[in-house]
């Protein structure tokens, strides 16, 4: 498996800018995982953020894959087994709703990324990111529609898109206390 992200560099950087912004511990919850979760675990666990990670993958023999690349980082790589090889034919709103809870930065780039996208509204933590990998497609276009506070639409040089959706009304993020000494 490629350990590096399947996305342009442009859009790597956006989202590692984000990952790294944000006040630890990280909470990050993914739809669909890959080389992209294995080097942005890599990369927080190699900064010394405090982290949390959470995938959602739909193959069995991918995940496992992840997991192995992955093992000893505070990453949870979940299987959600449709029972069929042919996911398209299937509802999915068990695979959208299995991540729940709020979250810092959620990377959507699995099945069903609309309505993952809605799944997250709201779950995202006041100033809090949501990605949406290859928002070029058409048919992601009604992801606009749905209410988060702000979108950007990051459009990298072979053409391929990165939809930014930020939340600035999520529920808040509860810090422990700690001293700055």
């Amino acid at each position: 498996m490629n350990t590096c992200p399947m996305m342009a560099s442009e859009h790597v950087r956006v989202i590692t800018d984000a990952l790294m912004a944000i006040k630890p511990p990280v909470i990050v919850h993914e739809w669909g995982c890959g080389g992209s979760t294995v080097h942005w675990a890599r990369a927080l666990y190699g900064a010394c953020v405090d982290y949390r990670w959470t995938s959602v993958e739909h193959s069995p023999r991918w995940a496992n894959d992840v997991r192995g690349l992955v093992d000893g980082l505070p990453v949870d790589v979940r299987v959600f087994d449709y029972g069929t090889p042919d996911v398209r034919l299937l509802p999915c709103e068990a695979y959208v709703d299995s991540l729940d809870g709020p979250a810092d930065i959620v990377i959507i780039d699995g099945r069903k990324r609309a309505r993952c996208a809605r799944r997250a509204l709201g779950r995202v933590f006041d100033g809090g990111r949501v990605f949406v990998h290859d928002f070029e497609r058409g048919y992601y276009d009604d992801i606009l529609k749905l209410g988060y506070s702000e979108a950007i639409r990051h459009r990298a040089a072979n053409g391929s898109e990165l939809l930014e959706l930020r939340q600035d009304d999520g529920p808040q993020k509860h810090h422990k206390w700690q001293s700055d000494i």
